[in-house]
């Protein structure tokens, strides 16, 4: 696994890789090597929202906030959310938390087999 430093903290990051995400990525990489996300994923995000119909603007910190609340609803663990994002739990907590029950944690890092690409 590559390091990958946090720009904003110079600190080292270790995210959860979740079994059904290793899955999808394993199945999208046969046959290919280098990055698996472009560099700004917001945008990729934002379009395919558009795609289906989904119109609004689209937070810069959306995919990590959503990682964050659900990933700490899962975890019940602000610390080690934190260590996987590259931020203090202050931060996480200020910026990136939002409420999400604990069984909706659960069931976001449970994509069923039709959302796979």
């Amino acid at each position: 696994m590559d390091l990958e430093i946090a720009r904003k903290t110079q600190q080292e990051r270790f995210p959860k890789l979740y079994p059904r995400v290793a899955e999808i990525l394993t199945r999208l990489s046969r046959g290919r090597s280098g990055r698996m996300v472009p560099d700004w994923p917001q945008a990729a995000v934002a379009e395919a929202a558009r795609d289906h119909g989904i119109t609004g603007a689209w937070p810069n910190s959306l995919l990590r906030s959503t990682f964050c609340s659900y990933a700490l609803a899962e975890t019940q663990n602000a610390a080690q959310v934190a260590e996987w994002t590259g931020h203090g739990i202050s931060v996480l907590r200020k910026h990136y938390r939002r409420p999400v029950p604990k069984p909706e944690g659960k069931r976001f890092f449970a994509l069923p087999g039709e959302l796979a690409l």
